[in-house]
């Protein structure tokens, strides 16, 4: 679980790194889960070019990955998603990207700023500064810095990175071992650079439950943005597993998850 003053920084500062989340023994299952969807992600020829990097996308909210299905309700996940956005926080997906460029241009990963969450990242190998580690602009989800950042990171709407070179703005840089984990909000301004073309990701995302009616539209809005995606990276099938969707366990946590799922559009059955 976060203290307080970890709370207070991720908000403050829009990122947060968290040592030893997994423990050793859970790098293997993981591990092994990884080869599998990148298998399949292969097999079906879902790669695609984003922006200097090339990335494979996939779902891991499927019955061949019960370790990374399971960690997005694991308490040391979705605690905390708990402490930074409410008992309410949903979560949405457990995926995972095998990125075989040498860097990532920066961006936040919405432009939208009435959809609110995070993603919590787990890297397979070490990374730093020159292998790939994420790196962030401290602070970056709020205005004006947010907006400014358009015109100084993405001049007249240019959105590749090819005119920035990453590591020339200031930035903090989040070194990671197997078992950490990166938390960052969906608005921080974030890139990489350098290193191995074999970089390993496993992600988790969570999303606020929306209060307002903005943040409503915002989040039927996303439903569609991300199928999108998913379409331009080659997965046309539905993201959430029907296996998952059935919730054969019985988890209260899922069933609550899932409910708010079809009501937002995400889950169609």
């Amino acid at each position: 679980m976060l203290t307080p003053q970890q709370v207070q920084y991720f908000h403050a500062f829009g990122f947060l790194v968290i040592r030893n989340v997994l423990t050793p023994q859970d790098l293997e299952p993981i591990g092994q889960e990884f080869e599998i969807g990148m298998a399949e992600a292969e097999a079906d020829h879902a790669c695609r070019g984003a922006g200097e990097r090339e990335q494979l996308v996939w779902s891991n909210l499927h019955p061949d990955m019960p370790f990374a299905t399971g960690l997005l309700e694991d308490a040391r996940c979705a605690g905390v998603a708990e402490q930074l956005f409410g008992p309410d926080v949903v979560g949405l997906t457990s995926g995972a990207s095998h990125f075989a460029g040498t860097q990532s241009p920066w961006h936040p990963d919405t432009q939208d700023k009435n959809l609110f969450g995070f993603k919590l990242a787990f890297y397979l190998q070490p990374l730093d500064a020159d292998s790939g580690a994420l790196r962030f602009l401290p602070g970056s989800h709020k205005a004006p810095y947010y907006d400014d950042l358009f015109e100084v990171l993405w001049p007249n709407g240019d959105t590749t990175g090819h005119h920035v070179n990453v590591p020339d703005y200031p930035a903090f840089v989040c070194r990671t071992n197997p078992g950490d984990a990166v938390a960052f909000n969906f608005h921080v301004w974030h890139a990489s650079w350098g290193g191995s073309t074999d970089r390993r990701m496993v992600s988790l995302q969570y999303q606020k439950d929306p209060t307002t009616p903005d943040e409503e539209a915002s989040i039927h809005k996303h439903v569609q943005t991300n199928e999108q995606v998913m379409e331009e990276f080659g997965r046309d099938g539905p993201f959430h597993h029907p296996h998952w969707v059935s919730n054969p366990g019985g988890s209260r946590l899922r069933e609550r998850w899932i409910g708010k799922l079809r009501d937002w559009g995400y889950i169609k059955t």
